[in-house]
Formats: structure tokens, sequence, C-alpha cells
């Protein structure tokens, strides 16, 4: 508390001096009364900010005490989800697929789910096509998100921008309504979906491996759209779809299209879509692929694997001049993004030409399948064989030392960077593999 005291001056005489002596005193006490009431708010202020400051901590404390039960909470579900899985609350998941009998059980339980699929497939075209179009988003779309998401860990996921799956979603559009843009959507999804979509199991190797999920998911991103165009095509309960294509039909007794007109609303949208995917991975994201050379796309993919499609475009491009004699592909060139850029629309015109068969023939079209069916089969016997149970071995092989250097360290040679010298060789044989 300040008290301020004041004095009065009694006046005995009316001089002048003393007179102004009194004002000056009487202002000078006025400005310290004014000081001082500025201080008393200061310090309330003060006073009331400490009271806030002190809430706002208790606040503080309480948050933080419910952030640890939350923490705690989820510590103990978690120890109780690992005890549930791996029957130890102290031993990560992550680790527990790992071991052997468990990478065995999953590849196992993989195995049987993929053969039931494409068994399911089967019964669903044969037996009730009039619902394989659905059937075909409700299998093809979970597939798909798990794709999304690790293809984005592995840096791929700019292949979901590939002709591929704008027609299965075009397919997917069709189930529901096939006359958009007037029935030209349909006919353009057909002629792709039997074209370079249906060709691209040959193309690119797709294999019923069916211990996995991406090469699964490849395969059926392939193959269903073929089989849907053959269900709304020749088999009976699809009459929605085939009245669809059929309105657009250049000859008036049967359902059948010139081979003008099969090639020209295609090309139209495989040029929409090309000039999407240059645009946008040459000028959008442009930056950010030329400074992560990690990151996948398809044209990458082909210019960087070893393969004879690879090696016959080069050998072609020294015949007319465009390379050198040793010159190699390199995907930061124009020039190499360019030769593969047509080189792609050329493959593309070519497997047009058997559509103009499938449409009118139903027999052409059935050993069409039949031909995708046994090269997804092949390609998979080839890599069970020829790869696969080479490869399974040394990975269990190399799991189990992993484990044993676990459970015994000091009984193996270990480096100076704590890791085992034969594991390392071995790890680095299996990337070369892969």
């Amino acid at each position: 508390h300040i008290h301020i005291h004041t004095h009065t001056y009694e006046m005995n005489n009316h001089d002048s001096n003393e007179s102004v002596e009194d004002d000056q005193r009487e202002h000078h006490l006025g400005q310290n009364y004014d000081v001082l009431r500025s201080l008393q708010s200061v310090l309330s202020g003060m006073t009331l900010q400490g009271e806030e400051d002190s809430s706002d901590s208790n606040a503080r404390t309480q948050l933080n005490q419910a952030r640890e039960q939350l923490r705690g909470t989820i510590r103990r579900v978690s120890a109780m989800r690992r005890r549930i899985i791996t029957g130890d609350s102290h031993k990560r998941v992550r680790d527990y697929v790992k071991e052997v009998p468990v990478v065995k059980t999953i590849d196992k339980v993989s195995f049987t789910l993929g053969v039931i699929v494409l068994m399911i497939v089967e019964y669903m075209v044969l037996l009730y096509p009039q619902y394989f179009g659905k059937f075909y988003i409700f299998l093809l779309s979970p597939l798909l998100v798990l794709r999304f998401f690790q293809y984005r860990k592995g840096k791929k996921s700019l292949y979901m921008i590939d002709l591929c799956y704008f027609v299965n979603l075009s397919s997917m559009i069709c189930v529901y309504n096939p006359t958009v843009l007037n029935s030209r959507l349909i006919l353009t999804t057909f002629i792709l979906s039997n074209g370079p979509v249906g060709w691209a199991i040959v193309a690119w190797g797709n294999s019923f491996v069916f211990h996995s999920l991406d090469k699964v998911t490849s395969s059926l991103l392939h193959l269903l759209p073929v089989m849907f165009s053959y269900t709304w095509r020749w088999m009976p309960g699809n009459k929605e779809q085939l009245d669809a294509l059929c309105s657009i039909s250049t000859s008036e007794d049967a359902c059948e299209f010139s081979l003008e007109y099969i090639f020209f609303y295609p090309i139209i949208v495989y040029a929409v879509w090309q000039v999407f995917y240059t645009i946008f991975t040459e000028v959008i994201i442009k930056e950010q692929l030329d400074s992560d050379p990690s990151i996948i796309t398809s044209l990458r993919f082909l210019i960087r694997k070893k393969s004879s499609l690879n090696a016959n475009t080069r050998a072609i491009c020294v015949m007319l001049g465009v390379m050198k004699k040793g010159e190699q592909f390199n995907d930061f060139q124009w020039k190499t993004k360019i030769i593969f850029i047509v080189t792609q629309f050329i493959y593309t015109i070519i497997t047009m030409f058997p559509t103009y068969f499938f449409i009118r023939s139903k027999l052409a079209h059935t050993a069409f399948i039949i031909l995708g069916l046994v090269m997804l089969l092949w390609n998979a016997a080839n890599y069970y064989i020829n790869v696969f149970s080479t490869r399974y071995t040394e990975n269990l092989n190399h799991l189990l030392e992993l484990e044993e250097l676990k459970k015994h360290p000091s009984t193996s040679s270990i480096s100076s960077d704590g890791v085992d010298s034969s594991v390392r060789e071995k790890g680095t044989n299996d990337k070369k593999d892969n």
C-alpha cells in the first residue's frame, strides 16, 4: 500500500513569492500522484498476469498428465497386441514377421489366397457375368489402395499415372454408366483394354506369382479389363453395356466397327493421356524428379532396364542414325525420352490392330484371353523354377544367420561396423539379384 501524505500550508500573508512556491509544490505533488497511480496500475496488471500464468501452468500440467496417461494406454495396447501376435509382449511385430517360420506361413497363405482369387474370377465370368463388373471393382479397388501406400514408400507412386490405371478407371465408369461421351468411352475402353493394356502382360512379363501381392496386383490390373470387356461383349446379362457399344456400330446388321473407327477415338484418348503424362513429369514435378534419381516412373524403368526391348530399340536407333554406336540411353536427356515416347506410341498402334477381330469374333477374343492366362502362368513357372527356388532358400538362410547373430553375437566374425561379413556379402548379392 502506498500512502501519500500531503501537507497543508497556511497562508499568513499574500506575498506573491510564497504564492508561486505553493503553486509549484502542488504541481509537483500532482505529478507524483499520477506517477504512483500509473505504477499501481502496472502492479495490478502484473498481478493479473501472474494469476493467468498460474492458470496456464495448471492447464499445461493437466495436459501433460493426460498425454502421459495416453502414452501409457498406447504402450499397454501395443504390448497386448505384440503378446497376441508374437506370444511375447517385448517382441516387435515387424521383427516377428521376419522370422523364418512366419515368413513361410505368410507365403503359404498368400499363395493359397492368390489361387482362390483366380478361381473366383473364373467362376464369376462363366456363371455370373452380369455381376462381374461390380465384382471387378470390389476386387481391384482395395488392391490399388494398398499399392498406392506400398509404392509411395518405395518412390514408385508415379507408376499409378500410367495408361493401364486410366483404362481401369474408365472400365469402372462403364460398369455404372456405359453411355459416357455418347458411348465413345466404352468403345475406347474396349480397344485400349484388349490392345496396349492386355498385350502388356507379354511386354511387361506379368506373372501369377501368387505369394507376391505386387505381382498379383499387376497381373489383375492388365487382365481384369480384358475379361470385363469380354463379359459385356459376349456373355449374357450385360445388355446395357452391349447396347451402348453397338449403338455406335458402323454396321447396320452387326455390332462391328471399321478399322478407321477403331483407331480414331482410342488414339485421341491416348494422345491426351500422353500429353498429360509428359507435362506432369517434365514440367510440374521436373525439379523433384531431377533432384532424386531414385524416384521411379515407367519411362525411367523402361530406359534403365536391361531387356530385349531396350536393346532392340537402341539397335534400331543406331541403324537409323538417331544414336551413335555405343551410345547409351540416359533418362535425363530429352532425346532418350522422345525415343521411348515414340516407341510406346508405335507399340500402342500395333496392339490395337488385333482388337478389330476381338470385337467381331468371340473365338478370337477367347483365344486372346487364353493366351494372356498362359503367359501369366508361364512367366510364373519361370520365376518359381529359375529365380524363386534359389533366391527363397538364400533369403531364408540369410534370416537364419541374422537370428543366430542376435542370439550368439560373439561366435560370428564381426567387422568394424558391427555387421557379419558373410551377411553383408549375401545381402549385397541379394540386391544385385533384385
